[in-house]
């Protein structure tokens, strides 16, 4: 019921009241006492109504006082200038931020015409603009000139809007005023901040490709004259002086790999690729790899894969092993005795499926206090000078990455002296591509071949390439296969040797003196296009292979946008590099 209804109630039941005891009616009152009761009952009900509406407007009005605590809150704390006006400009009310925007403090404001903190050059537009105001209901937005109190003039932002009565009539403004120049210095800001950020990420990817092909060239002559030497006759002495660098050096790449990774990670630089694949083969592939380690120390590897697993999945197959390959290798590490077992699981079916990997240990275990610095960057459980294991600490933190760019998470669960088993989860799909998968039978027999006794192959090599320690290397493997090789030094010498001679295959190294090799390739395309064009043999092409110690994803890209057939990244294994020689 409202107001009005109650009053009415009230009213009626005061009149019927009144007449009874004007007309003294005291007899009818007691030969017919439900009429007085009648009345008395009415007006209880609505005296009880009408405290139970007193309560309501009490609560009512509470509320309205909250709101208007925090409606004051965000006015007076607003970052921008606001402030109230009547209609005729004189300032109301204002926020801490219009001190600071008049520089001075509000009793010298309130009360002052706005039009006093207006430059004289902008007054009479000011007060035109204001008088237009009182016939709108629109926002208006303009620019205006202020003038402060001992500061400068400046050009600022103004909005407004009009404030009515019930009738409709204008009774004032609200303001809020933004300093343009405050705003585009903010902007410069941020753009230089944007600008310098980008340049740093110019100046790492610039360090990425440098350090990448100058560590990596070395590291390739290095690894790759050791498996000319291992597959030589050695003493055993020898042999094992042999085995031990390439080892370190197999280590020092890891760590260069580790390093690079990082930085392409953090520069935004690392693609993943979406191709289908494998999943069994892939975790067999990673298991074989750590194995030898794992028999090193007496460790049994022990696999458990659900029977729901997909055969083949869509991923990048590379980076997955990486992540594998990774927390194998740290469980070795850090265990002395007992085993390895890698669970694999499904978690949740749909259009795409998450896998759930986990890598259990018996080994030393975490501390708990300890876990939070396992994932940080160059960070170590043990950081002191006896720590008893090495690495750079990139390893789980670049796991962590590659597990978050595949839609998952990597977590752990440890408890010192009973073993750690580490968990990640990755977001992929089914994929229903055919495709051939050599049996593990077969990956055995692969890889028992040797390394350089294989049949002569006829075909005529141009190898451009300007580090003497690569041209050595590959011309002692040319030399084992039988195949002879032209080596030139640098893009225009390879330019040059083409136009006098046909070559079956150019290896073209991408970084070299006077001409670089995607500029070389471009060249021999265009030579190419203009020999087939004399002799009429649109099939006239000679395979173009880069050679390139450059990490960054867009390598590949560079090599094939010039004209090349494909890469090989430094430092190669030389048992790819065969197989891909037999291939030609």
């Amino acid at each position: 019921m409202n107001s009005d209804d109650m009053g009415r109630k009230i009213d009626s039941a005061q009149q019927r009241l009144d007449f009874l005891l004007e007309q003294d009616q005291t007899n009818l009152l007691q030969s017919q006492p439900e009429i007085f009761f009648t009345v008395l009952e009415e007006l209880s009900i609505s005296l009880e109504e009408l405290h139970v509406q007193h309560q309501e407007i009490l609560e009512t009005r509470q509320l309205l006082e909250l709101e208007r605590q925090r409606y004051q809150e965000l006015f007076d704390l607003a970052p921008d200038s606001y402030f109230l006006t009547d209609s005729q400009g004189i300032i109301q009310k204002i926020n801490y931020a219009t001190e600071l925007l008049f520089n001075t403090s509000s009793n010298f404001i309130i009360g002052k015409p706005l039009a006093n903190f207006v430059a004289k050059s902008d007054r009479e537009k000011f007060r035109s603009q204001l008088n237009q105001l009182k016939n709108s209901l629109q926002l208006k937005d303009w620019e205006l000139i202020l003038n402060p109190y001992q500061l400068s003039e400046f050009p600022a932002s103004i909005s407004v809007s009009t404030v009515r009565n019930y009738q409709g009539k204008v009774e004032g403004f609200r303001w809020q005023i933004r300093d343009l120049i405050s705003c585009k210095q903010t902007e410069f800001q941020l753009t230089e901040a944007k600008e310098r950020a980008e340049a740093a990420n110019l100046a790492k990817e610039s360090f990425l490709a440098v350090a990448s092909h100058e560590i990596r060239t070395p590291m390739t002559g290095i690894l790759g004259f050791c498996s000319l030497l291992l597959n030589s006759e050695l003493s055993t002495k020898q042999k094992t002086w042999v085995e031990t660098i390439n080892n370190n050096a197999n280590g020092l790449l890891n760590i260069i790999n580790d390093i690079l990774d990082f930085v392409k990670i953090e520069t935004g630089k690392l693609e993943l690729e979406n191709e289908p694949f494998n999943l069994n083969n892939c975790i067999q592939e990673s298991l074989n790899l750590v194995s030898l380690e794992a028999e090193k120390k007496g460790l049994l590897l022990i696999t458990n894969l659900a029977d729901d697993l997909p055969i083949q999945i869509k991923g990048d197959r590379q980076k997955l092993k990486q992540i594998l390959i990774n927390l194998l290798n740290n469980s070795i590490k850090f265990t002395d005795k007992g085993n390895i077992r890698l669970s694999v699981q499904t978690t949740q079916k749909s259009d795409k499926i998450t896998l759930e990997f986990a890598i259990k240990d018996t080994g030393i275990g975490i501390p708990y206090n300890r876990l939070y610095r396992l994932f940080k960057p160059f960070s170590q459980i043990d950081s002191s000078t006896a720590r008893r294991y090495g690495g750079t600490g990139l390893g789980l933190a670049i796991c962590q990455k590659l597990v978050q760019n595949m839609g998952g998470q990597i977590w752990v669960n440890s408890k010192v002296n009973h073993g750690s088993t580490f968990y990640f989860s990755i977001v992929t799909e089914v994929s229903h591509t055919s495709f051939l998968v050599c049996d593990s039978q077969q990956q055995e027999e692969l890889k028992n071949i040797p390394s350089v006794n294989l049949s002569q192959k006829s075909l005529n090599i141009l190898l451009a390439e300007d580090e003497d320690s690569i041209s050595s290397l590959l011309l002692c493997l040319f030399s084992e296969m039988g195949i002879k090789v032209d080596i030139v030094k640098n893009g225009q010498e390879a330019v040059e040797a083409f136009e006098k001679k046909e070559y079956d295959v150019v290896f073209m190294d991408l970084q070299m003196p006077i001409m670089d090799g995607l500029k070389a390739t471009c060249i021999i395309r265009e030579q190419e296009q203009k020999k087939q064009l004399v002799r009429g043999d649109s099939q006239l092409k000679t395979k173009i292979i880069g050679l390139t110690a450059n990490s960054l994803p867009e390598s590949k890209e560079n090599c094939l946008k010039a004209g090349m057939d494909d890469y090989i990244s430094k430092p190669f294994d030389l048992q790819n590099f065969i197989d891909l020689i037999q291939t030609l």
